[in-house]
């Protein structure tokens, strides 16, 4: 029950997450809805703490979702993602825009060369691995280093795509 009116209450959302988010002056949040997005419907996410998610990514980044096991994406290429938190009483939150950002060879080898961004649904920036708060936004890069092979991206479920 909750995930169906999540996903309808969803399908009106996005814009007004995008004007939000873009407030922040980021430019990944001014532009992420005109890019592909990679989903039919909001994806269950556990791993964003239960949020509803879309996935979008730059022109860049065309390969997501479809890169062979060892291959990796163009520097410059942005992921972003959107979501709502919902409850189990039905109530609906707005949730912070997550962005990865493959960057140039050397660059961070940290987080092996990807930047990690949280922006709050309020506009202002949670955190940034490259930047200030980086130890906020270290647990993107430790739940994303399970998946090494494939450039430590996760990809939508097929049921969402």
């Amino acid at each position: 029950m909750v995930a169906i009116e999540a996903l309808t209450i969803y399908d009106n959302v996005p814009d007004l997450l995008a004007k939000w988010y873009a407030l922040s002056g980021d430019v990944t949040a001014k532009s992420y809805l005109k890019w592909q997005k990679y989903n039919s419907s909001p994806n269950p996410s556990a791993t964003h703490g239960n949020r509803f998610v879309n996935n979008y990514t730059n022109s860049i980044a065309n390969k997501y979702g479809r890169i062979a096991s060892g291959e990796y994406l163009h520097p410059d290429s942005v992921i972003a993602k959107d979501n709502l938190r919902v409850t189990t009483r039905s109530d609906v939150f707005a949730g912070s825009l997550f962005i990865m950002e493959k960057l140039a060879a050397g660059k961070s080898p940290k987080s092996k060369d990807w930047l990690y961004k949280i922006i709050m649904p309020d506009s202002s920036f949670f955190g940034d691995t490259l930047g200030d708060n980086a130890d906020k936004v270290s647990f993107c890069h430790e739940c994303h280093s399970t998946e090494l092979i494939d450039d430590y991206l996760f990809f939508m479920p097929k049921e969402y795509r």
